[in-house]
């Protein structure tokens, strides 16, 4: 290489063309500020370690068809009310709550009848909302 030229490569580090606009020597400007000014290549999108744990183990996903899926609907409907069922009598059928004076008891009874039967009608809704899908999709 002659000393009085520089000739810039792109394999040329920063610390480089740093030396080189030090030592007074001509220099391209328009191709040092473009060198400095340049990104940094995109970085490669990674799979997260977990994903890739799942994909290898798990068997890939079957095609669903609409019978399938109204009959998955179906079956959460009717999972979803007898849960509800289960909790409105667990709410209804506690026992009475040891309150200061009789009028209180009363009330956080009757409180909690009236919570117990609004989520047994969203159960029931449930229910034949589910029922009404499963028989509908077994017809067709």
């Amino acid at each position: 290489m002659n000393e009085g030229t520089i000739h810039l490569a792109d394999e040329d580090s920063a610390s480089d063309l740093e030396a080189a606009a030090r030592r007074s020597a001509p220099v391209d400007v328009d191709r040092l500020t473009t060198l400095r000014n340049t990104a940094p290549p995109p970085a490669l999108p990674r799979t997260s370690w977990w994903r890739a744990l799942i994909s290898s183990t798990l068997a890939p996903p079957l095609p669903l068809d609409d019978r399938t899926l109204t009959r998955r609907v179906g079956v959460t409907c009717v999972a979803v009310a007898v849960v509800l069922i289960v909790v409105s009598l667990a709410i209804g059928l506690r026992g009475d709550p040891s309150a200061s004076s009789p009028m209180l008891s009363f009330a956080i009874v009757i409180a909690r009848a009236v919570v117990a039967l609004g989520i047994l009608a969203l159960s029931h809704s449930l229910l034949r909302m589910g029922e009404r899908i499963l028989t509908h999709s077994s017809r067709t």
